[in-house]
């Protein structure tokens, strides 16, 4: 098990009283992808500072690969290689002159060969639709938002962790943006990587993720599959919505009950309803 959190509570100094995570179990392998979702303030981003050491708990214990979790040193800084975490706030993650040297700061920061560093950056560019060519050589601050969302997953992908840890990574990205960072993760897993990913577009969720994990007000109030996303009491009681395809689904299914009874993205609804085209769904 790549991390297992044992009764973990985590306070901020600013707000000592209230709990951002309260006495939360939790089990993640290193190979599977897992949806973090919740309402504003239920503690998902402080989950993720947690499991890459920006907070400590105040309680409890968290493992990382069944032993103690590293607090400094090589061990804290391989869990960083080894973990790649992507804030919800692009330009948070921004500073260096380049789009180029951007990319290429994390791989030197965590002593990956020189030689090999340009191909990587290249390919971390590429991966992501900015063309190296065109986009190298340019300050990131004269990217578009979608574009300077890109560079930071970029730069993360770049170090090839094995697993990733991503804070609202749809947001501020168009369409293309968001089809581009599926097939990286795609891509990923079949590589053998993992990825705990917090979203509020739950649609992305899932279709991306086959576990889901549902915090509110810091404690952990649902950890099973995604079929959660057809249960109306307990997306209720977390006070979110389903994904539109759910919502659609259902309309379709009280049409044709022969449809199988869940789907979770269009492109498996479009195969159960034999379209030549998911966008006719919706």
């Amino acid at each position: 098990m790549l991390y297992s959190l044992k009764n973990v509570t985590c306070r901020y100094l600013e707000t000592p009283g209230i709990a951002a995570l309260d006495c939360v179990d939790l089990e993640i392998a290193g190979n599977e992808y897992a949806a973090l979702i919740g309402p504003i303030g239920a503690g998902k981003s402080t989950l993720l500072k947690l499991l890459i050491g920006l907070l400590k708990p105040v309680s409890g214990a968290i493992l990382y690969q069944g032993g103690r979790f590293p607090d400094s040193g090589t061990e804290l800084r391989n869990l960083r290689k080894n973990t790649g975490i992507a804030f919800q706030f692009a330009d948070n993650q921004i500073f260096e002159a380049t789009v180029r040297r951007e990319i290429a700061f994390g791989l030197e920061n965590f002593a990956f060969p020189a030689e090999e560093i340009p191909r990587l950056t290249e390919e971390a560019l590429s991966l992501f639709g900015l063309n190296p060519d065109l986009f190298g050589e340019r300050p990131p601050f004269d990217l578009s938002a979608g574009e300077r969302k890109r560079l930071t997953l970029a730069s993360i992908f770049a170090l090839r962790p094995q697993f990733l840890l991503l804070d609202e990574p749809v947001s501020g990205l168009d369409g293309n943006g968001i089809m581009v960072l599926k097939e990286a993760l795609q891509a990923n897993r079949r590589g053998g990587g993992g990825a705990l990913i917090v979203t509020h577009n739950l649609d992305f969720a899932a279709e991306m993720c086959p576990r889901v994990i549902i915090l509110q007000q810091g404690k952990k109030l649902f950890d099973g599959d995604r079929s959660v996303y057809y249960d109306e009491g307990i997306m209720t009681a977390a006070g979110l919505e389903p994904p539109e395809i759910v919502e659609a689904w259902k309309e379709m299914q009280e049409n044709n009950p022969t449809l199988p009874s869940k789907v979770f993205s269009l492109q498996e609804a479009a195969l159960n309803l034999k379209q030549d085209s998911p966008k006719e769904i919706l």
